[in-house]
């Protein structure tokens, strides 16, 4: 689940723009009929290995924004894996799940180009935003300050 909230420094009760997690964007994940939507930024590591990132039933994709620059952008975004199950003898088994959540806050500056999600580092999960740097085809993620963004 990923939600936008331009503009705002904070995360609203209603509204925001619904970048992931609906119904049409998770059924068309499922079936593989989901695309990206793309603005013309660079491609990073991530968006050029995006199929990588598929699992079963399920297609990775992204989704560019415009943003306004120099006013608070924050993202509420949510992961949570589909545990790993299975049936012996009338017994129900499943393994564990992985989940990351949570809102988050940071001002975009004019001209440049990001990219939101998780990063992973052992068992910890962070929210994070990077500036897409790209330097003559070549692109590097470069870490941008983020705060936790508050309920409005």
């Amino acid at each position: 689940m990923a939600q936008l909230y331009a503009g705002s420094a904070c995360i609203k009760r209603r509204g925001g723009e619904r970048v992931s997690g609906s119904l049409g964007s998770a059924f068309g994940s499922l079936i593989g009929t989901v695309s990206n939507v793309s603005l013309g930024m660079p491609d990073s590591e991530n968006t050029r290995n995006l199929a990588q990132m598929d699992g079963i039933a399920s297609k990775a994709y992204f989704r560019e924004y415009a943003i306004p620059a120099a006013v608070p952008t924050s993202l509420r975004l949510g992961y949570q894996s589909v545990p790993a199950f299975y049936s012996v003898g009338g017994v129900r088994y499943s393994g564990p799940t992985t989940s990351c959540g949570g809102a988050i806050s940071f001002v975009p500056e004019a001209g440049r180009d990001y990219e939101a999600g998780f990063s992973w580092q052992g068992q910890t999960c962070r929210l994070s935003v990077y500036q897409i740097v790209d330097e003559g085809g070549d692109t590097r993620l470069v870490p941008v300050r983020v705060q936790p963004a508050p309920k409005c």
